[in-house]
């Protein structure tokens, strides 16, 4: 007889020994700061390792702009408008609250654009002096969002990496550990 090659035949007559192990499991907070600090460099990007800034660009698309990249140590960031610069600012001042810089940024465009505006005169040909003003304005105000979009990253990233973000992730998803800092599931 032919054996089946689907089939599989264990012999389980092992004997197996077993042993208890007692631990004793702590709380982050409960550690010495030694062990602490530890803990808190090993799982320092624990908040960070995914695309954090989704958030953030979804702020930034809601108002008209498009952040395609950024890099908070060389302090750069790409960004365009995806809608005209007048109407990225009416929706900074509806969605970002007065005291907060977008806000502040949003206004002093918007009086410096309708000063431009007032003064704007056509030649026969269509084309206004202030064209160029108007440009250099819209242009200085993107740079102005995107510097600000930058800081927001940076602090957002910062705070997620800082001491009492990660501790506070760690105690909220009950992360336990060992007196060494080991941790156990």
């Amino acid at each position: 007889m032919q054996d089946n090659p689907k089939t599989c035949n264990f012999n389980t007559q092992k004997q197996i020994n077993m042993e208890t192990i007692t631990l004793n499991l702590y709380k982050l907070s409960e550690l010495s700061g030694k062990v602490q600090d530890k803990i808190l460099d090993r799982y320092r990007d624990v908040m960070t390792d995914y695309q954090w800034w989704d958030f953030i660009y979804e702020d930034a698309q809601r108002i008209g702009v498009k952040i395609s990249a950024f890099d908070i140590y060389y302090r750069t960031i790409s960004i365009e408008y995806t809608e005209n610069a007048d109407v990225v600012a009416q929706n900074i001042l509806k969605d970002w609250g007065e005291g907060t810089e977008l806000n502040r940024l949003a206004n002093d465009f918007l009086q410096h654009y309708a000063k431009l505006k007032e003064l704007q005169t056509f030649d026969e040909y269509g084309y206004s002096e202030q064209d160029d003003d108007i440009d250099d304005a819209e242009k200085e105000f993107l740079h102005e969002i995107g510097e600000e979009f930058l800081s927001i990253l940076t602090s957002d990233y910062e705070w997620r990496t800082s001491d009492e973000a990660i501790m506070e992730y760690l105690e909220d998803n009950q992360y336990m550990f060992t007196e060494n800092g080991t941790q156990i599931q």
